[in-house]
Protein backbone atom coordinates (compact mmCIF):
# COMPACT_ATOMS: atom_id res chain seq x y z
CA UNK A 1 0.00 0.00 0.00
CA UNK A 2 0.91 3.81 -0.22
CA UNK A 3 1.21 5.76 2.56
CA UNK A 4 -0.93 8.90 1.75
CA UNK A 5 -0.29 10.64 5.58
CA UNK A 6 3.75 10.68 4.94
CA UNK A 7 3.03 12.15 1.08
CA UNK A 8 0.54 14.82 1.49
CA UNK A 9 0.06 17.75 3.99
CA UNK A 10 -3.16 19.11 5.48
CA UNK A 11 -4.03 20.55 2.76
CA UNK A 12 -3.92 17.20 0.53
CA UNK A 13 -1.24 18.47 -1.39
CA UNK A 14 1.60 16.35 -2.69
CA UNK A 15 4.71 17.78 -0.96
CA UNK A 16 7.16 14.31 -0.78
CA UNK A 17 7.07 13.30 -4.88
CA UNK A 18 10.28 11.38 -4.14
CA UNK A 19 8.98 8.96 -1.49
CA UNK A 20 5.66 8.72 -3.58
CA UNK A 21 7.82 7.69 -6.50
CA UNK A 22 9.73 5.01 -4.51
CA UNK A 23 6.24 3.54 -3.30
CA UNK A 24 4.84 3.19 -6.28
CA UNK A 25 8.08 2.01 -7.58
CA UNK A 26 7.86 -0.91 -4.88
CA UNK A 27 4.40 -1.99 -5.66
CA UNK A 28 5.14 -1.93 -9.41
CA UNK A 29 7.65 -4.93 -8.10
CA UNK A 30 5.60 -6.67 -6.16
CA UNK A 31 3.26 -6.75 -8.82
CA UNK A 32 5.99 -7.64 -11.07
CA UNK A 33 7.22 -10.73 -8.68
CA UNK A 34 4.02 -12.08 -8.28
CA UNK A 35 3.34 -12.36 -12.04
CA UNK A 36 6.60 -13.96 -12.19
CA UNK A 37 5.42 -16.75 -9.72
CA UNK A 38 2.14 -17.12 -11.90
CA UNK A 39 4.41 -17.61 -14.54
CA UNK A 40 5.98 -20.91 -13.02
CA UNK A 41 2.28 -22.18 -12.12
CA UNK A 42 0.86 -21.06 -15.53
CA UNK A 43 3.50 -23.26 -17.14
CA UNK A 44 3.06 -25.91 -14.62
CA UNK A 45 -1.10 -26.23 -15.18
CA UNK A 46 -0.49 -24.96 -18.99
CA UNK A 47 -3.50 -22.23 -18.42
CA UNK A 48 -2.54 -18.44 -18.98
CA UNK A 49 -5.44 -17.88 -16.67
CA UNK A 50 -4.01 -19.58 -13.62
CA UNK A 51 -3.32 -16.27 -11.05
CA UNK A 52 -2.88 -16.37 -7.34
CA UNK A 53 -4.92 -15.08 -5.00
CA UNK A 54 -5.22 -14.64 -1.31
CA UNK A 55 -8.09 -16.59 1.16
CA UNK A 56 -9.89 -14.85 4.27
CA UNK A 57 -8.25 -15.00 7.08
CA UNK A 58 -10.45 -17.34 8.93
CA UNK A 59 -10.71 -19.87 5.96
CA UNK A 60 -9.95 -23.42 6.84
CA UNK A 61 -7.37 -23.69 4.07
CA UNK A 62 -4.41 -21.72 3.52
CA UNK A 63 -3.76 -18.21 2.66
CA UNK A 64 -3.02 -18.66 -0.73
CA UNK A 65 -4.87 -20.32 -3.63
CA UNK A 66 -4.98 -20.58 -7.09
CA UNK A 67 -8.22 -19.45 -9.59
CA UNK A 68 -8.56 -20.24 -12.96
CA UNK A 69 -10.69 -18.10 -15.07
CA UNK A 70 -11.54 -15.66 -11.85
CA UNK A 71 -13.12 -18.74 -10.04
CA UNK A 72 -11.10 -21.06 -7.26
CA UNK A 73 -9.21 -23.68 -9.02
CA UNK A 74 -6.88 -24.77 -6.17
CA UNK A 75 -8.30 -23.93 -2.30
CA UNK A 76 -4.49 -24.40 -1.11
CA UNK A 77 -0.91 -25.07 -2.25
CA UNK A 78 -1.02 -27.59 -0.21
CA UNK A 79 -3.70 -29.34 -2.08
CA UNK A 80 -0.77 -29.32 -5.78
CA UNK A 81 0.33 -32.94 -6.64
CA UNK A 82 4.04 -34.02 -5.36
CA UNK A 83 5.46 -32.99 -8.39
CA UNK A 84 3.55 -29.75 -9.15
CA UNK A 85 4.94 -28.74 -5.80
CA UNK A 86 8.34 -29.79 -6.52
CA UNK A 87 8.52 -27.95 -9.81
CA UNK A 88 6.83 -25.08 -8.20
CA UNK A 89 9.55 -24.70 -5.04
CA UNK A 90 12.58 -25.57 -7.46
CA UNK A 91 11.74 -22.62 -9.52
CA UNK A 92 10.44 -20.40 -7.26
CA UNK A 93 13.23 -20.29 -5.38
CA UNK A 94 15.48 -19.48 -8.15
CA UNK A 95 13.85 -15.79 -8.18
CA UNK A 96 13.56 -16.09 -4.48
CA UNK A 97 17.63 -16.27 -4.89
CA UNK A 98 17.56 -13.73 -7.44
CA UNK A 99 15.90 -11.16 -5.57
CA UNK A 100 18.47 -11.40 -2.89
CA UNK A 101 21.22 -10.73 -5.09
CA UNK A 102 19.84 -8.44 -7.38
CA UNK A 103 15.85 -7.43 -7.30
CA UNK A 104 16.07 -5.44 -10.21
CA UNK A 105 16.84 -8.27 -12.36
CA UNK A 106 14.96 -10.93 -10.75
CA UNK A 107 11.94 -9.40 -11.81
CA UNK A 108 12.71 -9.81 -15.32
CA UNK A 109 12.86 -13.86 -15.51
CA UNK A 110 15.43 -13.47 -18.60
CA UNK A 111 17.56 -11.29 -16.62
CA UNK A 112 18.27 -13.98 -13.86
CA UNK A 113 21.83 -15.32 -14.55
CA UNK A 114 23.43 -18.26 -12.05
CA UNK A 115 24.22 -21.90 -11.86
CA UNK A 116 21.73 -24.68 -10.83
CA UNK A 117 22.56 -28.12 -10.23
CA UNK A 118 19.78 -30.49 -9.57
CA UNK A 119 20.28 -34.36 -9.14
CA UNK A 120 17.48 -36.77 -10.67
CA UNK A 121 15.86 -33.98 -12.05
CA UNK A 122 12.78 -36.54 -12.74
CA UNK A 123 12.37 -37.98 -9.15
CA UNK A 124 8.62 -37.89 -7.83
CA UNK A 125 7.29 -36.44 -11.74
CA UNK A 126 4.20 -37.51 -13.73
CA UNK A 127 5.24 -38.10 -17.36
CA UNK A 128 3.75 -35.22 -18.93
CA UNK A 129 5.83 -33.12 -16.07
CA UNK A 130 8.50 -34.95 -17.14
CA UNK A 131 8.49 -34.49 -21.06
CA UNK A 132 6.15 -31.54 -21.34
CA UNK A 133 6.67 -29.07 -18.66
CA UNK A 134 9.36 -29.18 -17.37
CA UNK A 135 11.60 -27.95 -20.62
CA UNK A 136 9.48 -24.60 -20.42
CA UNK A 137 10.48 -24.01 -17.05
CA UNK A 138 13.82 -23.81 -18.09
CA UNK A 139 13.29 -21.83 -20.69
CA UNK A 140 11.62 -19.28 -18.52
CA UNK A 141 15.35 -18.77 -17.43
CA UNK A 142 17.36 -18.67 -20.85
CA UNK A 143 20.38 -17.13 -19.17
CA UNK A 144 20.72 -19.26 -15.78
CA UNK A 145 22.93 -22.30 -16.74
CA UNK A 146 21.23 -26.02 -15.75
CA UNK A 147 23.20 -28.67 -14.60
CA UNK A 148 20.87 -31.92 -13.82
CA UNK A 149 21.56 -35.39 -13.95
CA UNK A 150 18.32 -37.56 -14.89
CA UNK A 151 17.04 -41.26 -15.74
CA UNK A 152 14.56 -40.26 -17.95
CA UNK A 153 14.58 -40.94 -21.59
CA UNK A 154 11.37 -38.94 -21.34
CA UNK A 155 13.01 -35.80 -19.79
CA UNK A 156 15.93 -35.69 -22.37
CA UNK A 157 13.17 -36.96 -25.75
CA UNK A 158 11.40 -33.53 -24.30
CA UNK A 159 14.41 -31.51 -24.13
CA UNK A 160 15.14 -32.55 -27.76
CA UNK A 161 11.35 -31.72 -28.99
CA UNK A 162 11.88 -28.35 -26.75
CA UNK A 163 14.89 -26.60 -28.03
CA UNK A 164 15.04 -28.82 -31.22
CA UNK A 165 18.33 -30.36 -30.39
CA UNK A 166 20.35 -27.34 -29.72
CA UNK A 167 21.51 -25.48 -26.55
CA UNK A 168 22.05 -28.19 -24.42
CA UNK A 169 24.54 -31.39 -24.42
CA UNK A 170 24.07 -34.74 -22.99
CA UNK A 171 27.16 -36.34 -21.30
CA UNK A 172 27.10 -40.27 -20.41
CA UNK A 173 28.03 -40.66 -16.42
CA UNK A 174 31.41 -42.79 -15.94
CA UNK A 175 32.82 -42.40 -19.42
CA UNK A 176 32.16 -38.47 -19.45
CA UNK A 177 31.08 -38.83 -23.43
CA UNK A 178 28.85 -36.37 -25.10
CA UNK A 179 26.04 -38.42 -26.23
CA UNK A 180 23.03 -37.95 -28.85
CA UNK A 181 19.51 -38.01 -27.29
CA UNK A 182 18.69 -41.66 -29.13
CA UNK A 183 22.36 -42.83 -27.33
CA UNK A 184 21.26 -42.14 -24.11
CA UNK A 185 21.70 -45.40 -22.37
CA UNK A 186 18.57 -45.29 -20.35
CA UNK A 187 16.39 -44.27 -23.52
CA UNK A 188 17.32 -47.49 -25.20
CA UNK A 189 16.72 -49.67 -22.94
CA UNK A 190 13.21 -48.29 -22.50
CA UNK A 191 12.53 -48.60 -25.92
CA UNK A 192 13.90 -51.90 -25.93
CA UNK A 193 11.36 -52.79 -23.44
CA UNK A 194 8.57 -50.66 -24.86
CA UNK A 195 9.19 -52.64 -28.46
CA UNK A 196 8.45 -56.19 -26.28
CA UNK A 197 5.08 -54.38 -25.42
CA UNK A 198 1.62 -55.59 -27.27
CA UNK A 199 0.71 -51.89 -27.60
CA UNK A 200 4.09 -51.70 -30.00
CA UNK A 201 3.44 -54.55 -32.00
CA UNK A 202 0.00 -53.06 -32.28
CA UNK A 203 1.01 -49.67 -33.57
CA UNK A 204 3.16 -51.05 -36.01
CA UNK A 205 1.61 -53.98 -37.37
CA UNK A 206 -1.31 -51.32 -38.14
CA UNK A 207 0.73 -49.35 -40.21
CA UNK A 208 1.75 -51.92 -42.24
CA UNK A 209 -1.81 -53.60 -42.49
CA UNK A 210 -3.04 -50.07 -43.40
CA UNK A 211 -0.15 -50.00 -46.04
CA UNK A 212 -2.31 -51.20 -48.95
CA UNK A 213 0.07 -51.52 -52.43
CA UNK A 214 -2.99 -51.44 -54.57
CA UNK A 215 -3.71 -48.16 -53.81
CA UNK A 216 -0.73 -46.81 -55.43
CA UNK A 217 -1.77 -46.16 -59.78
CA UNK A 218 -1.08 -49.20 -61.33
CA UNK A 219 0.84 -48.63 -65.35
CA UNK A 220 2.74 -51.76 -66.45
CA UNK A 221 4.80 -49.12 -68.96
CA UNK A 222 5.86 -47.44 -65.26
CA UNK A 223 8.20 -48.12 -62.39
CA UNK A 224 6.08 -47.91 -59.16
CA UNK A 225 7.23 -47.14 -55.70
CA UNK A 226 5.92 -45.95 -52.29
CA UNK A 227 7.90 -43.38 -51.35
CA UNK A 228 8.28 -42.14 -47.51
CA UNK A 229 9.55 -39.49 -45.91
CA UNK A 230 10.84 -38.45 -42.82
CA UNK A 231 8.69 -34.90 -42.29
CA UNK A 232 5.26 -33.65 -43.14
CA UNK A 233 6.80 -30.90 -45.48
CA UNK A 234 9.22 -32.95 -47.54
CA UNK A 235 6.66 -34.52 -49.70
CA UNK A 236 5.03 -31.08 -50.70
CA UNK A 237 8.38 -30.13 -51.88
CA UNK A 238 9.10 -33.50 -53.37
CA UNK A 239 5.62 -33.34 -55.30
CA UNK A 240 6.17 -29.62 -56.35
CA UNK A 241 9.94 -30.94 -58.22
CA UNK A 242 8.80 -33.78 -60.20
CA UNK A 243 5.67 -31.52 -61.25
CA UNK A 244 8.15 -28.89 -62.35
CA UNK A 245 10.86 -31.20 -63.79
CA UNK A 246 8.55 -33.18 -66.35
CA UNK A 247 7.32 -29.36 -67.31
CA UNK A 248 11.07 -28.79 -68.09
CA UNK A 249 10.68 -31.92 -70.51
CA UNK A 250 12.31 -34.49 -67.65
CA UNK A 251 11.13 -37.67 -68.40
CA UNK A 252 11.11 -40.71 -65.82
CA UNK A 253 9.66 -44.48 -66.35
CA UNK A 254 8.44 -44.38 -62.35
CA UNK A 255 5.39 -43.68 -60.77
CA UNK A 256 5.46 -42.58 -57.15
CA UNK A 257 2.91 -42.76 -54.22
CA UNK A 258 4.11 -40.47 -51.79
CA UNK A 259 2.76 -42.18 -48.53
CA UNK A 260 1.76 -39.43 -45.85
CA UNK A 261 1.53 -40.93 -42.18
CA UNK A 262 0.80 -39.48 -38.53
CA UNK A 263 3.89 -37.89 -37.07
CA UNK A 264 6.80 -38.41 -38.87
CA UNK A 265 10.41 -38.16 -37.80
CA UNK A 266 13.57 -40.05 -38.22
CA UNK A 267 13.85 -42.25 -35.82
CA UNK A 268 10.01 -43.56 -36.75
CA UNK A 269 10.73 -43.61 -40.05
CA UNK A 270 13.97 -45.91 -39.46
CA UNK A 271 11.63 -48.23 -37.44
CA UNK A 272 9.46 -48.56 -40.33
CA UNK A 273 12.39 -49.80 -42.86
CA UNK A 274 13.33 -52.37 -39.79
CA UNK A 275 9.51 -53.96 -40.06
CA UNK A 276 8.70 -53.38 -43.35
CA UNK A 277 11.67 -55.19 -44.89
CA UNK A 278 10.59 -58.41 -43.13
CA UNK A 279 8.04 -59.01 -45.89
CA UNK A 280 8.48 -58.91 -49.55
CA UNK A 281 6.90 -55.98 -50.65
CA UNK A 282 4.35 -56.23 -53.61
CA UNK A 283 5.19 -52.58 -54.68
CA UNK A 284 9.03 -51.41 -53.54
CA UNK A 285 9.32 -48.63 -50.77
CA UNK A 286 11.69 -46.15 -50.93
CA UNK A 287 12.77 -44.21 -47.13
CA UNK A 288 14.02 -40.71 -48.34
CA UNK A 289 15.89 -39.49 -44.94
CA UNK A 290 17.62 -36.02 -44.41
CA UNK A 291 21.20 -35.69 -43.95
CA UNK A 292 21.20 -33.81 -40.53
CA UNK A 293 21.53 -36.82 -38.44
CA UNK A 294 24.66 -38.83 -38.38
CA UNK A 295 23.50 -41.66 -36.33
CA UNK A 296 20.45 -41.90 -38.41
CA UNK A 297 23.10 -41.82 -41.35
CA UNK A 298 25.09 -44.27 -40.40
CA UNK A 299 22.10 -46.95 -40.22
CA UNK A 300 20.08 -46.12 -43.98
CA UNK A 301 22.49 -45.17 -46.46
CA UNK A 302 25.32 -46.79 -48.58
CA UNK A 303 27.77 -44.38 -50.36
CA UNK A 304 29.13 -47.43 -51.98
CA UNK A 305 25.85 -47.59 -54.39
CA UNK A 306 24.01 -44.08 -53.21
CA UNK A 307 21.36 -46.48 -51.33
CA UNK A 308 20.98 -48.65 -49.23
CA UNK A 309 18.97 -51.97 -49.63
CA UNK A 310 17.04 -53.63 -46.86
CA UNK A 311 15.94 -56.48 -48.88
CA UNK A 312 12.29 -57.64 -49.97
CA UNK A 313 11.32 -54.52 -51.78
CA UNK A 314 12.70 -51.78 -49.09
CA UNK A 315 15.16 -49.37 -49.68
CA UNK A 316 16.46 -46.03 -48.12
CA UNK A 317 19.08 -43.36 -48.97
CA UNK A 318 19.54 -39.68 -47.20
CA UNK A 319 19.31 -36.27 -49.43
CA UNK A 320 22.19 -35.70 -51.74
CA UNK A 321 24.44 -32.60 -50.80
CA UNK A 322 23.44 -30.42 -53.71
CA UNK A 323 26.53 -29.09 -55.90
CA UNK A 324 25.47 -25.16 -54.30
CA UNK A 325 25.64 -26.34 -50.96
CA UNK A 326 28.92 -27.34 -49.36
CA UNK A 327 27.95 -27.94 -45.64
CA UNK A 328 27.44 -31.97 -44.97
CA UNK A 329 24.06 -31.71 -43.05
CA UNK A 330 21.37 -30.75 -44.72
CA UNK A 331 17.12 -31.23 -45.09
CA UNK A 332 15.11 -30.67 -47.76
CA UNK A 333 15.23 -26.60 -48.03
CA UNK A 334 19.06 -26.25 -48.44
CA UNK A 335 18.01 -27.55 -52.25
CA UNK A 336 16.82 -24.30 -53.20
CA UNK A 337 18.81 -21.31 -53.13
CA UNK A 338 19.56 -18.72 -50.27
CA UNK A 339 17.43 -15.99 -51.89
CA UNK A 340 14.83 -18.98 -52.18
CA UNK A 341 14.99 -19.61 -48.80
CA UNK A 342 15.16 -15.80 -47.42
CA UNK A 343 11.46 -15.17 -50.11
CA UNK A 344 9.37 -13.09 -47.90
CA UNK A 345 5.39 -13.39 -47.66
CA UNK A 346 2.70 -11.00 -47.22
CA UNK A 347 2.93 -10.79 -43.94
CA UNK A 348 6.39 -9.82 -43.60
CA UNK A 349 7.97 -13.33 -42.81
CA UNK A 350 10.53 -15.88 -44.02
CA UNK A 351 13.26 -18.35 -43.27
CA UNK A 352 16.10 -17.16 -42.05
CA UNK A 353 19.65 -19.24 -42.32
CA UNK A 354 21.84 -19.79 -38.90
CA UNK A 355 24.77 -17.52 -40.41
CA UNK A 356 22.49 -14.71 -40.83
CA UNK A 357 23.12 -13.96 -36.87
CA UNK A 358 25.72 -13.48 -34.91
CA UNK A 359 27.28 -16.64 -33.53
CA UNK A 360 27.13 -15.35 -30.05
CA UNK A 361 24.85 -12.73 -29.25
CA UNK A 362 22.24 -14.07 -31.59
CA UNK A 363 21.51 -10.09 -33.40
CA UNK A 364 21.31 -10.42 -37.00
CA UNK A 365 24.46 -9.04 -38.71
CA UNK A 366 22.65 -6.71 -41.30
CA UNK A 367 19.19 -5.85 -39.79
CA UNK A 368 19.89 -5.47 -35.92
CA UNK A 369 16.40 -5.17 -35.18
CA UNK A 370 16.40 -8.68 -35.31
CA UNK A 371 17.47 -11.51 -33.08
CA UNK A 372 17.26 -15.14 -32.93
CA UNK A 373 16.74 -17.83 -29.26
CA UNK A 374 16.71 -20.54 -31.86
CA UNK A 375 20.19 -21.79 -30.72
CA UNK A 376 20.62 -22.97 -34.33
CA UNK A 377 22.76 -19.96 -35.42
CA UNK A 378 25.83 -21.31 -33.31
CA UNK A 379 25.54 -24.44 -35.62
CA UNK A 380 29.04 -24.71 -37.80
CA UNK A 381 26.59 -25.88 -40.12
CA UNK A 382 24.41 -24.10 -42.25
CA UNK A 383 20.81 -24.74 -40.93
CA UNK A 384 17.48 -23.44 -41.31
CA UNK A 385 15.52 -21.35 -38.42
CA UNK A 386 11.69 -21.39 -39.06
CA UNK A 387 11.03 -20.26 -35.49
CA UNK A 388 11.87 -17.47 -33.05
CA UNK A 389 13.26 -14.71 -34.58
CA UNK A 390 11.69 -11.34 -33.23
CA UNK A 391 11.60 -8.19 -34.15
CA UNK A 392 12.22 -5.03 -32.07
CA UNK A 393 8.49 -5.45 -30.75
CA UNK A 394 9.06 -8.94 -29.78
CA UNK A 395 6.69 -10.46 -32.57
CA UNK A 396 8.00 -13.81 -34.05
CA UNK A 397 8.87 -12.92 -37.85
CA UNK A 398 10.02 -16.86 -38.53
CA UNK A 399 8.12 -18.23 -41.44
CA UNK A 400 7.38 -22.26 -40.53
CA UNK A 401 8.93 -25.08 -43.07
CA UNK A 402 5.11 -26.04 -43.26
CA UNK A 403 4.08 -22.87 -44.62
CA UNK A 404 6.97 -22.51 -46.70
CA UNK A 405 6.49 -25.77 -48.34
CA UNK A 406 2.70 -25.26 -48.60
CA UNK A 407 3.64 -21.73 -50.78
CA UNK A 408 5.53 -23.14 -53.21
CA UNK A 409 3.35 -26.26 -54.13
CA UNK A 410 0.38 -24.11 -54.24
CA UNK A 411 2.61 -21.53 -56.25
CA UNK A 412 1.62 -18.88 -54.22
CA UNK A 413 3.08 -15.78 -55.56
CA UNK A 414 6.56 -14.89 -55.00
CA UNK A 415 7.19 -18.61 -53.97
CA UNK A 416 6.24 -19.91 -58.54
CA UNK A 417 9.44 -19.45 -59.75
CA UNK A 418 11.75 -21.37 -57.57
CA UNK A 419 14.27 -23.86 -59.28
CA UNK A 420 13.96 -27.12 -58.43
CA UNK A 421 16.55 -28.40 -60.66
CA UNK A 422 18.96 -29.72 -57.52
CA UNK A 423 15.67 -32.16 -57.18
CA UNK A 424 16.81 -34.32 -60.46
CA UNK A 425 19.43 -35.65 -58.07
CA UNK A 426 16.83 -37.28 -55.55
CA UNK A 427 14.55 -38.72 -58.51
CA UNK A 428 17.58 -40.36 -60.64
CA UNK A 429 18.42 -42.50 -56.68
CA UNK A 430 15.02 -43.29 -57.20
CA UNK A 431 14.91 -44.42 -60.60
CA UNK A 432 18.11 -45.66 -60.24
CA UNK A 433 16.94 -48.14 -57.52
CA UNK A 434 13.57 -48.83 -59.12
CA UNK A 435 15.87 -50.17 -61.97
CA UNK A 436 17.69 -52.57 -59.61
CA UNK A 437 14.18 -53.54 -58.25
CA UNK A 438 12.54 -54.45 -60.75
CA UNK A 439 15.43 -56.28 -62.98
CA UNK A 440 15.86 -58.72 -60.53
CA UNK A 441 12.83 -59.38 -59.65
CA UNK A 442 11.40 -59.92 -63.18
Amino acid sequence: MIDFEAIINQDNRITNFELLSNQINHKLILKKSRENVEKILQSIFQDNSIKLAVNYRNDSHSRLCLTKQGKIFIPSLDNLSSGQSILFNLFATIIRYADKADINKSIQLGQIEGIVIIDEIDVHLHSDLQYEILQKLIKLFPKVQFIVTTHSPLFILGMEKEYEGKGFTIIEMQKGETITTERFSEFKNSFDYYKKTKAFEDEVKSIVDNYNPSNVNSNNNLLQASIWTEGKTDIKHLKAALRWLKEKGETYNVEVDFHEYRDPCSSQLLEMCKQFCKNKQDIPIIAIFDRDEPNIMKNIHDDSQGFKDWENGVYSFALPIPKHRENKEICIEHYYRNSEIQTIDNDKRRLFLSDEFHPKSGKHLSNPQLNTTDNKFKSNQLKIIDNKVFDSENNNVALSKDAFATYIYDKEKGFNDFDFSAFKEVFEIIKKILNCHYQRFR
